[in-house]
């Protein structure tokens, strides 16, 4: 049988565990309906709303896990910071090139601290621009209005329906009228040109046939 399994969930035949399922839920019904009243401390309540008596416990009210937690975060916070400290004061009683810690010198360590304490610096300004950032784009009122959208839109539907009630007329130098003039033009030299060619072509075949022997 498996352990993990909670009430009902470790019945195995599936028709036990459906009527066991049943069972439960009209002994629920059962004792629903028995409750004649739920205001705390009356005489024919069924339902208990009184305050438990472990809310006057001392303990409840004075959160020891949660001070402790907090005064752990808060040392935790202490020691870092004297550590910090530490690390700058050594920074600034060394020189650039050389950093001292157990008479060892060692100038690849004294950069890296350098470029730590750089990145938190940084990190630290950054954040406090974006929540700067975020204050103002929440606090920023809007430069459009909903009211003047609707006075404009209105404007234009009136536009509109002026628009609406005459044709357009294009003007005479329309680039239809351009377009057509032109088709016009060019058809004329193509029909200038086909005549030419046919006029050339009987001209020669005149002159052959003269030209031969009678």
């Amino acid at each position: 049988m498996n352990r993990e399994l909670i009430g009902t969930d470790r019945i195995a035949n599936k028709s036990i565990r459906t009527r066991e399922i049943a069972r439960v839920q009209n002994m629920h019904k059962a004792r629903l309906a028995k409750i004649t009243g739920r205001k705390a401390n009356a005489r024919d309540s069924t339902l208990d709303m009184a305050r438990p008596h472990t809310s006057t416990m001392k303990h409840v009210h004075q959160r020891l896990k949660t001070r402790a937690l907090k005064e752990e975060r808060q040392n935790a916070i202490h020691h870092e910071n004297q550590d910090l400290l530490k690390k700058m004061a050594r920074i600034a009683t060394s020189t650039s090139d050389t950093y001292t810690a157990g008479g060892r010198k060692d100038g690849a360590l004294n950069m890296q601290i350098l470029n730590s304490m750089g990145r938190k610096i940084r990190l630290e300004k950054i954040s406090k621009e974006n929540k700067k950032f975020l204050e103002r784009l929440v606090n920023t009122k809007s430069y459009f209005s909903q009211a003047e959208w609707d006075a404009t839109r209105e404007e234009e539907e009136v536009l509109l329906a002026r628009l609406r009630k005459f044709e357009y007329e294009p003007p005479e130098d329309s680039l239809a009228a351009t377009a057509e003039s032109g088709l016009k033009e060019l058809k004329a030299n193509i029909r200038q040109r086909s005549d030419d060619i046919e006029k050339r072509l009987v001209a020669q075949s005149e002159d052959a046939g003269g030209s031969e022997p009678g």
